[in-house]
């Protein structure tokens, strides 16, 4: 059933509040996406999620795949456009996922912080190369996944891993040199 286009919601609703509810996720019920995307565009959501940690972040999304709900990830939104005329069955949004942990010259940030914070803060750590990405208004998470970069930087110039959910619903650490950076892609 592809819940972006039928208005028979009330088995998956029942299941979406479920999953939410046993998380203790945070959510808002029939929201409009175009009031918190960068293009104000975008229809109805019938649940907007707000993980505040990776543990509930990765059990969420293999909970929604276990019950095979449909959903989508968002950060800042600043490269998709929505359509007004679709219901979005549930998205869930990046943004309270923008810890960042310092460790010497090593840096763990998580998906949902900003590109331009990050390099604020690392300039305040007296770490530099990344300068040159200070203008990017997107999230880590979807920088990395656009190979987002300005003026000569990319984002993938300093990576060393990233942390992902797998098809098989277990994190995994994937290694730069496990990645295929190009322009504005990675594979």
């Amino acid at each position: 059933m592809d819940l972006n286009k039928t208005s028979n919601f009330t088995k998956p609703i029942t299941v979406y509040s479920k999953v939410l509810d046993e998380l203790g996720v945070l959510y808002k019920n029939n929201s409009l996406l175009c009031n918190s995307t960068y293009s104000r565009t975008g229809g109805k959501v019938l649940y907007s999620c707000f993980p505040d940690n990776a543990e509930i972040f990765s059990k969420l999304l293999v909970s929604l795949n276990n019950y095979n709900l449909k959903f989508i990830v968002l950060g800042n939104t600043t490269n998709v456009l929505f359509l007004d005329s679709v219901v979005y069955s549930c998205v869930i949004y990046t943004n309270l996922l923008n810890n960042i942990f310092f460790d010497g010259n090593y840096v763990n940030v998580e998906c949902g912080r900003n590109v331009s914070d990050l390099v604020r803060d690392l300039s305040m750590h007296e770490l530099t190369g990344a300068e040159g990405l200070e203008g990017i208004p997107g999230t880590i998470g979807g920088a990395l996944i656009m190979n987002a970069g300005a003026y000569g930087y990319t984002i993938s110039d300093y990576l060393v891993d990233v942390h992902v959910l797998g098809p098989d619903n277990k994190i995994n650490v994937l290694s730069r040199s496990g990645i295929t950076f190009k322009n504005r892609e990675a594979k």
